[in-house]
């Protein structure tokens, strides 16, 4: 196990020139016996992520790409997960709730990763309607809350 791993990885996105540094710290990369690594990023808050949001987490899955792209030993990432400190596990089980998402296609993940390197570039920045409307800091300028 290795706790609190600093990331700092500069790489060439496919089909692109252009060059994108993730930089972070994965709280927990835990290796099983043949060196198959899994990205556990603590929680402090009082409630636990949906199954289905944690599945689609793009931190989690940054974490992946990001481990993946680091590792010089070819080593897999197999998926990551959050793990809630403040949250039992259930009934008689003491051990912190987890959330885990499965492994990430790392090709599928670099050219999300470049979409939003563009989007970004471009200042493109589409809405998208949803309960989170309810506490954007930019529902005043938003097209889809009638703003400009």
């Amino acid at each position: 196990m290795e706790s609190e791993r600093a990331l700092d990885k500069l790489f060439t996105l496919p089909d692109s020139e252009s060059q994108v540094r993730l930089r972070g710290a994965i709280d927990l990369v835990e290796r099983d016996e043949d060196g198959t690594a899994r990205v556990w990023d603590f929680k402090t808050q009082g409630t636990a992520h949906s199954k289905a949001d944690t599945a689609s987490n793009q931190q989690l899955a940054t974490y992946q790409l990001a481990l993946a792209l680091e590792q010089d030993d070819g080593q897999p990432v197999d998926g990551a997960g959050f793990v809630y400190l403040r949250l039992d596990a259930g009934k008689n089980n003491p051990q912190p709730a987890t959330r885990q998402q499965e492994s990430v296609d790392i090709d599928t993940q670099l050219a999300h990763t470049a979409d939003l390197v563009r989007i970004v570039g471009e200042e493109e920045f589409p809405a998208h309607p949803g309960a989170q409307c309810a506490r954007c800091d930019f529902r005043d300028s938003c097209p889809a809350q009638g703003g400009q």
